[in-house]
């Protein structure tokens, strides 16, 4: 499943026109009015995903948060510990890998701290988080789930506890 966690237009029509997502399964986006709305419809969804199933999740990011590009009060924000209590309501047992597709004028490591954030929750142990060391595009392709672990652009960190 690829969720999109930003109500950027720019986003949604590279997400709709790589073909790369096709690979990732069923595609969402949040439509949620409030940073409380949004919160509980990503809760909703990630109830759907597989127990194996890959899940990438792509947005606006940085090191210290994910979601919307700007700061008005009413744009959605999510730092690596918000993001692990939500993912933290995956299906029990979940395994599949996770990709955090940040698009970022610097760079940035949000999948490294996400992961750190997961194992100090202790949650979903031997999952593998990847993401970006670097700055990408909005128009940056998305990596087949397959190859996460092959693809020499992605840097990938497992959680143990």
């Amino acid at each position: 499943m690829l969720i999109v966690m930003t109500r950027d237009g720019a986003i949604m029509k590279t997400v709709a026109s790589d073909a790369g997502v096709e690979a990732w399964g069923s595609l969402k986006q949040l439509s949620a009015g409030t940073q409380s709305q949004a919160n509980q419809q990503m809760a909703q969804l990630l109830k759907l995903v597989k127990e194996n199933e890959p899940l990438c999740i792509t947005c606006h990011g940085s090191d210290q948060a994910i979601g919307d590009e700007g700061s008005d009060p009413g744009d959605w924000t999510w730092s690596s510990d918000d993001l692990a209590v939500l993912l933290g309501g995956l299906v029990d047992g979940y395994k599949g890998p996770i990709l955090m597709e940040v698009c970022a004028e610097s760079v940035t490591d949000f999948a490294a701290h996400l992961a750190v954030s997961l194992e100090k929750k202790r949650r979903l142990n031997g999952v593998w988080i990847y993401g970006y060391n670097k700055s990408i595009s909005i128009n940056h392709p998305f990596p087949a789930p397959a190859k996460l672990g092959q693809n020499a652009e992605l840097a990938g960190k497992q959680v143990k506890f």
